[in-house]
């Protein structure tokens, strides 16, 4: 797709003009160039440098006339110089380097840019209340100018019905995208158990933390555990060697062996059954 094809070079080509032809005596523009993996972009610097490209299935090279722009949003914020390039071909194209900043450090832009999405999608900025506007000039907009358009995109879309008014539209979903990040960066308490790096906890191990600290709620009642804990506590398949069943351990415990008096019933399947309870052979779902 960049250096095109000739007709027949492979199996069912027809033959392909590519990007770099046919950008001949403009402007080769190519977009998040960071993404581009080492050995595409060892090809995409002999090209840059020599103005020499191969089609696939002609050995004889062409020739390029026309300027080359990049663009990648992998960015050393303190350096301000692009990351995830190689350096020899990062230094090619860096005869003119314009650095865009983000969209919440130029906030004179915001306006302008709201203007001209909503007169695109035929609606005004005099739709918008002060309100609004102000959240719009305070919001963080961790997406930029993309983020932008799908706010005020999906806005008019759903105004469109006539249920509900643009500006209230916009400021539910900046809302809602401000309670999420607050939920994402909100600190874990103080016993919730790791799950990452070293200090991963297996189920098992969260098990019984859950147990120890119910059990201290409840006073060591262990007969109120599946109650208070509020969960299924149906044993997982790999705690024991056939399916659904229960380790002598769990299954001579006393909260298995006081469930009768409190009247728990199991499926059968669980695999256990204690001859101390007042539970049956066949116990009951």
């Amino acid at each position: 797709r960049l250096f095109g094809a000739v007709k027949g070079s492979y199996t069912d080509s027809v033959g392909a003009t590519g990007f770099v032809a046919a950008a001949a005596g403009g402007t080769l523009y190519l977009d998040e160039i960071g993404e581009l993996p080492d050995a595409a972009q060892a090809k995409l610097l002999v090209f840059s440098e020599s103005r020499r490209f191969y089609p696939v299935g002609l050995e004889t090279p062409r020739s390029f006339r026309g300027r080359i722009m990049a663009a990648t949003n992998r960015v050393d914020p303190d350096k301000r110089i692009p990351t995830g390039l190689r350096l020899d071909l990062r230094q090619r194209l860096s005869e003119t380097v314009l650095y865009l900043p983000p969209l919440r450090e130029r906030k004179e832009d915001i306006v302008p840019l709201t203007a001209w999405f909503l007169n695109r999608d035929g609606r005004s900025l005099n739709d918008l209340s002060a309100t609004t506007v102000e959240l719009m000039l305070t919001y963080p907009w961790p997406g930029n100018v993309r983020e932008l358009q799908r706010v005020l995109s999906r806005s008019v879309l759903e105004s469109s019905a006539g249920r509900r008014d643009l500006a209230d539209l916009v400021e539910t979903h900046l809302t809602r995208e401000i309670e999420g990040m607050t939920t994402a960066t909100r600190p874990l308490p103080a016993n919730a158990p790791a799950v990452f790096g070293a200090g991963r906890q297996t189920d098992r191990q969260t098990d019984r933390q859950t147990d120890r600290q119910t059990e201290r709620q409840t006073d060591g009642k262990r007969v109120r555990w599946a109650g208070r804990a509020g969960a299924d506590r149906r044993p997982r398949p790999q705690e024991s060697g056939r399916p659904g069943g229960l380790p002598p351990s769990r299954a001579s415990s006393p909260c298995i062996r006081n469930a009768g008096a409190i009247g728990l019933r199991w499926p059968a399947s669980w695999g256990f059954r204690d001859s101390s309870s007042t539970v049956g052979s066949r116990p009951q779902a």
